[in-house]
């Protein structure tokens, strides 16, 4: 069974949840991918933020976390959205692929080598567009 084929296909808070759970996995096996190939590439996936003293140094870990709490954010707005029905879940889905997309430029706010910045703002947009495409899915699937 593939992930895309349990795709819930209602607008309740239980299928939100299910929805949240798996763009979740999606999202955080795509940006662990990003991870290798950023690796692989030469990014030394080392960050110092504004203001700090200490460099931040990316794992698989700390990748997994940083997937995960947007996209928990994403699910519980997702599920106030139900009253709403399919335009709130529509509005919550443009919603998360605009955030994944316009927050590929703060990797470039930050001290880190531009190969590091490209790797971290692919994961933006990883995120961002697993998010999109699972609400959209949903959307056309319980038409």
């Amino acid at each position: 069974m593939s992930v895309v084929a349990a795709v819930p296909r209602t607008q309740t808070v239980r299928s939100a949840l299910t929805l949240g759970g798996l763009a979740a996995i999606g999202a955080v096996v795509g940006n662990l991918l990003v991870l290798v190939v950023g690796r692989l590439a030469g990014a030394d996936l080392r960050v110092l933020q504004p203001g700090a003293t200490e460099v931040l140094e990316l794992g698989a870990g700390l990748v997994a976390l940083m997937t995960v709490l947007p996209v928990a954010f994403g699910t519980a707005a997702l599920a106030v959205a139900t009253r709403r029905g399919r335009q709130g879940w529509s509005a919550v889905g443009w919603l998360g692929l605009a955030i994944g997309l316009l927050t590929i430029v703060s990797p470039f706010t930050v001290e880190a080598s531009t190969s590091t910045a490209v790797t971290l703002a692919g994961m933006h947009a990883v995120t961002g567009v697993v998010w999109f495409a699972l609400v959209r899915r949903n959307l056309r699937q319980g038409a």
